[in-house]
């Protein structure tokens, strides 16, 4: 969704000239708000499994930091979410 949201505010502004103005310039912020509710979300969807990766590979000593870490990002994941539904 994130995409399709990029590419249809990259379409309003190529096609600007065409359009009403204000109309366009009114639905690309909504777009663009749309968007900034979206990103952390898709950020986390790709940060999250790669450092899960990365950490089932680490010794024993050290991978309690790792889920220190990846519990607090799955909080922040979880917080993300709810913001985005909200949105």
């Amino acid at each position: 969704m994130r995409v399709s949201v990029r590419r249809m505010r990259a379409a309003l502004k190529a096609a600007r000239p065409l359009l009403d103005a204000d109309w366009s310039d009114d639905l690309r912020a909504e777009l663009g708000w749309l968007g900034r509710s979206l990103g952390p979300v898709r950020d986390l969807d790709v940060l999250l499994p790669r450092l899960r990766g990365l950490a089932a590979d680490l010794p024993a000593d050290e991978r309690d930091a790792a889920e220190q870490l990846l519990g607090a990002l799955d909080t922040e994941y979880a917080a993300a979410r709810d913001e985005m539904l909200v949105a």
